[in-house]
């Protein structure tokens, strides 16, 4: 994990991330490379980190760069997202968001005609159209509502009562799961397009005004006065 402190609300936490562990199913003597299956989501994180400090990009609220570990093994235990999920909000963690990368490296297509699914969280919709506008404006693919409530490691930060978003390949991966699971089946290209809409996303969520909560009409009017 890597953290770029906040420059002016330390205290409000924008998550990205990606699992790194790998899985082959059936024998587990077989090699597990997970190039799509998650080096893909890890290198994400890893990438839009590296362009930040790059660029010197100060953030108003703390961002923190996660690998995650265990996701295969989530559903029959725990996993790194469900630990620190629960531990967040057990401690008050103040998590405007997180971004969740898996799988986001294979396509049929050319780069200008693929794909990414947006994979979205009950109670969040609005994350989906930001994330639409987002990837359709600042990268050179096209997005797709995903599947609802979609399991990887946003899911337990959804059930921890966390915003979510997941970005993951509209055209799964033949390979998944599989000693076929390397770079080489991939296109970086496609890759480098979902990065670019994750990243820009992560930035356009930390400079928006937060959503308004609680408020009600007291006086609905007339429409004159």
């Amino acid at each position: 994990m890597a953290t770029f402190p906040g420059t002016v609300y330390p205290d409000q936490i924008y998550i990205i991330g990606g699992h790194y562990d790998s899985y082959s199913s059936g024998n587990p003597m077989l090699l597990a490379p997970g190039a799509d299956d998650n080096a893909s989501g890890t290198t994400a994180a890893l990438e839009i980190a590296r362009a930040m400090k790059a660029a010197n990009y100060q953030p108003e609220s703390t961002i923190k760069f996660i690998a995650f570990a265990a996701e295969e093994l989530m559903i029959t235990g725990d996993s790194g997202s469900k630990y620190f999920a629960q531990t967040a909000n057990a401690t008050g963690m103040d998590i405007k968001l997180m971004i969740n990368n898996d799988m986001i490296s294979h396509t049929y297509s050319p780069v200008g005609n693929s794909r990414v699914a947006i994979n979205y969280y009950s109670g969040f919709y609005h994350l989906l159209d930001i994330a639409t506008f987002v990837t359709n404006n600042y990268s050179a693919i096209r997005a797709v509502n995903g599947t609802q409530n979609q399991w990887s490691d946003s899911y337990p930060f959804w059930l921890n009562g966390f915003p979510a978003i997941y970005f993951e390949e509209n055209d799964f991966s033949p390979y998944y799961h599989t000693p076929q699971d390397v770079i080489s089946n991939y296109s970086m290209e496609f890759c480098a397009e979902i990065v670019k809409a994750s990243g820009a996303l992560l930035m356009y969520m930390i400079q928006t005004p937060a959503i308004v909560e609680g408020f009600q009409v007291l006086d609905n009017g007339t429409g004159h006065s």
